[in-house]
């Protein structure tokens, strides 16, 4: 574990609950010495923390995060998969295949909400049952079935597979405006975008009006320093149309009460809406089929709650809306 804070604290803490060989590793002397104090397991250098590890969550600050991804990729071996735990996906895949980690680097961003910072706030139940969001590739595959199986098991977590691009729509959408005076106005306005079904999704794992790590202007000032001008301009768009229609409501009672009536059936439909398991079964190497059964989930608001590998195949149970 890559970074102590409370989201990497508490990955740190409930690996070890369960049982998991893991280990800390924080370039802070305080959350170092915090760690120790506690009896926690935890490296003495990035190196150690890293040495004959299958997997490698990192949890760093925005700011350090291009830094942190290079120095990871190039301390670990090639056996050892990469995953990271928020911001915004595509810089962050970009700045990974620059450093020669794409066919074992899995973007990735467990939904959650916390109510202090560092290691002191950490929980090993924080993440419990959470939606995280999980960015395959055909590249990295193999590295996504072992963060996928290791996530579900660790956590309970339901995974959502999702592209780059539609993750840091969603999470951008998600989180641009304030949560409270407009909680319910954004979400109507969520309701009738292309990618409704992945909003609600998202939203199922109770933090929509509530994402802290996305779509603030302290993200996207992170994101211009390791995302292609392109796509983070797609989603200032998508964001400022999101914003624009919002205002506009605001300044128009009649439009205001549609939005509201919007809104309202989209909680509704949220909070009363039912899963139903589906298994699905791939050959081993049929990976185009694969990714598009995956992205196709996280398109349509949907979860994974298992996968294993065997020598010939791959099988998923995914949760679906009766009827899709």
């Amino acid at each position: 574990m890559i970074g102590t804070g409370v989201i990497g604290g508490s990955i740190l803490l409930r690996l070890r609950e369960k049982g998991f060989d893991v280990t800390g590793w924080d370039p802070d002397a305080a959350t170092a010495h915090r760690a120790w104090t506690q009896g926690l397991p935890f490296s003495q250098s990035l190196e150690e923390a890293l040495d004959g590890r299958d997997v490698a969550f990192l949890a760093a600050p925005l700011a350090a995060l291009p830094g942190s991804v290079a120095e990871v990729a190039k301390a670990s071996s090639r056996q050892c998969v990469i995953t990271d735990v928020g911001g915004a996906k595509q810089g962050i895949a970009e700045h990974a295949a620059r450093w020669g980690a794409r066919k074992r680097f899995v973007p990735g961003h467990p939904l959650v909400q916390s109510a202090g910072l560092g290691l002191w706030a950490a929980s090993a139940s924080l993440l419990e049952g959470c939606a995280w969001v999980l960015c395959p590739s055909v590249d990295a595959l193999d590295g996504f079935h072992r963060v996928t199986a290791l996530v579900i098991e660790a956590f309970g977590a339901r995974i959502v597979p999702a592209t780059l691009s539609l993750h840091d729509v969603v999470i951008a959408l998600s989180s641009a405006t304030p949560s409270v005076p407009v909680a319910t106005e954004k979400a109507g306005a969520l309701y009738r975008k292309r990618m409704r079904s992945a909003v609600l999704g998202v939203a199922f794992s109770g933090v929509l009006g509530a994402i802290r790590t996305s779509g603030t202007p302290h993200q996207w000032a992170a994101d211009l320093g390791f995302e292609s001008r392109r796509s983070l301009r797609a989603r200032l768009v998508m964001v400022r149309e999101t914003l624009d229609e919002l205002m506009a409501a605001l300044d128009d009672e009649e439009r205001g009460a549609r939005l509201l009536t919007e809104a309202r059936l989209v909680r509704r439909e949220l909070e009363e809406r039912s899963l139903v398991q589906r298994e699905a079964v791939f050959a081993a190497g049929d990976s185009v089929a694969e990714l598009e059964f995956l992205t196709g989930l996280g398109a349509a608001g949907r979860y994974l709650t298992r996968c294993e590998t065997g020598v010939s195949s791959v099988s998923y149970t995914a949760l679906y809306t009766p009827g899709g």
